[in-house]
């Protein structure tokens, strides 16, 4: 009989190496973003450079995987609120909201993430990707607007338009650096919500 335990070993370290260096590019990249090195990240992971290389092919790629992986929790988050009981203002504060948390909870990894978003290197996967995110969520929020008779039901599209283009994580960190970062979500929300709601 074979046994396999030999070759489990290595596969467990690998895996185990794995999630200590996204843990520690998380930790390191919330306080340098981008700025941060291969080398800062190996040295907090306990790792050499090379085993980073090995598994994730460069900074770059670890940064899209640790952006993707922070945005894709921002959207089940806004996934949650749309499919909330909530009234349609307040479901767009909670989605403001969550942009605010992730520039609290994440701290410079909101910057890389912007930074990453708006790179003119193509193709961008991640840019695709969160871009069809905010379609389909804004898409949702304007039906439900239009249902609830708050939001009008011409224009859908500008609607949309409209909130993908305020409602998003660039929107926040530029206001943050203008108001404190807990009015941030309030502010942006009245301003969207006075240009849709239907006055009566």
């Amino acid at each position: 009989m074979v046994s396999h335990s030999k070759n489990a070993s290595p596969r467990a370290d690998a895996q185990k190496n794995r999630i200590k260096i996204k843990q520690s590019a998380i930790t390191i990249f919330k306080n340098k973003g981008l700025e941060a090195t291969i080398e800062e990240i190996a040295d907090h992971a306990n790792v050499g450079v090379g085993t980073i290389y090995r598994n994730f092919g460069s900074k770059q790629e670890l940064a899209n995987l640790i952006s993707y992986e922070v945005l894709n929790e921002i959207y089940k988050k806004q996934i949650e609120v749309i499919e909330s009981d909530f009234p349609i203002e307040e479901k767009l504060y909670k989605i403001f909201d969550t942009f605010i948390y992730l520039s609290t909870e994440y701290g410079e990894i909101h910057q890389m993430v912007l930074q990453l978003l708006t790179s003119t290197i193509e193709p961008n996967p991640l840019k695709e990707d969160w871009q069809q995110k905010l379609h389909s969520l804004y898409h949702r929020l304007v039906a439900l607007g239009q249902k609830e008779g708050i939001f009008s039901k011409e224009n859908t599209l500008i609607q949309e338009k409209i909130l993908i283009n305020t409602v998003n994580p660039m929107m926040v960190k530029e206001v943050s650096a203008i108001l404190p970062i807990e009015e941030a979500a309030v502010t942006l929300s009245k301003f969207v919500l006075n240009g849709l709601i239907i006055r009566k």
